[in-house]
């Protein structure tokens, strides 16, 4: 992920974020709140960032506030997700642990049983 910039007006149009009094009395208006895009790392505003998108090479397999010149860029990239989502909502009211087979046992208030392989989690 890129570093996050710093500054005290947007990076995009120049409006002061809240923090920026001096701003704010130059140009008569009120503050902004400060984001940062996930794919470039510019801080703007939230005019300026109005776009979500997935980015799955750099980590962010859901929607993320990206900046609207960095929304344009990633219409054309691959948003294939690279990870694998597995649901695991059930209210466990048992586990057994089987180290040495690398293996949890769930067991759900609604009676459905999950065997898991944890080896991953074990090293």
């Amino acid at each position: 992920t890129p570093e996050w910039q710093e500054s005290d007006c947007c990076q995009r149009c120049g409006r002061p974020f809240f923090w920026n009094l001096r701003a704010m009395m130059d140009q008569r208006q009120l503050g902004l709140r400060q984001h940062h895009c996930r794919f470039c790392g510019r801080a703007v505003c939230d005019r300026c960032s109005t776009g979500r998108a997935s980015i799955p090479v750099m980590g962010f397999e859901f929607d993320v506030r990206v900046c609207d010149p960095c929304l344009v860029e990633l219409k054309d990239m691959d948003h294939t997700p690279m990870a694998v989502f597995h649901d695991a909502k059930h209210s466990v009211v048992f586990m057994s642990l089987d180290e040495a087979r690398q293996r949890l046992l769930t067991v759900g208030q609604d009676r459905l049983i999950k065997v898991w392989d944890i080896s991953a989690l074990l090293e």
